[in-house]
Formats: C-alpha cells, structure tokens, sequence
C-alpha cells in the first residue's frame, strides 16, 4: 500500500471556534482529494511496513516522478487517490 503526502504548506494560527474549526478540516479534506498534482509539487511517498521505500520527490516540469525499483511514472494532473493506485 503506498500513501502520498503533500508537504510545504504553511499554516497560520488563529483562534477559531469548533465549528469553524470542523468546516476548516473538511474543506482542506477536500482540497487535498480533488487537487491535481502538478510541476514543482512536493510529493512524500510511503510504503506500508516497508519504510527503506519511503521518498520525498519534487515533480518535475514534464508531470513526472522517479523512483527506485519504478523508475519514471506520470503522476502530473492526477489526484492522491488516482496517483496512489497508479503506483
């Protein structure tokens, strides 16, 4: 099973109530199932249960990523979950 994370975002602290709080999660919940992986992404792949496979990988201008034992795979307009079955 291979996991992808997407790292680099910043986030700013402000007080909020548990309502806004509960909508803010669902909506970054949603942004990350429905955003397509472009150039320059950061991308952090995990294995399960096998952490030496574990990479952090940028995407490059052309919409790929290379890996060890796979090699180069388009992972550019993609969304997580389609990138993570591809790989």
């Amino acid at each position: 099973m291979v996991s992808l994370l997407f790292t680099g975002w910043a986030q700013v602290k402000e007080v909020q109530t548990e309502q806004q709080q509960e909508t803010q999660v669902s909506a970054r919940e949603y942004f990350v199932r429905e955003y397509l992986i472009g150039p320059r992404d950061l991308l952090e792949i995990k294995v399960f249960e096998l952490p030496e496979f574990d990479h952090t990988v940028r995407v490059s201008e052309e919409g790929s990523i290379t890996l060890p034992l796979l090699g180069s795979v388009q992972v550019g307009g993609l969304t997580k979950d389609k990138a993570e079955k591809k790989l």
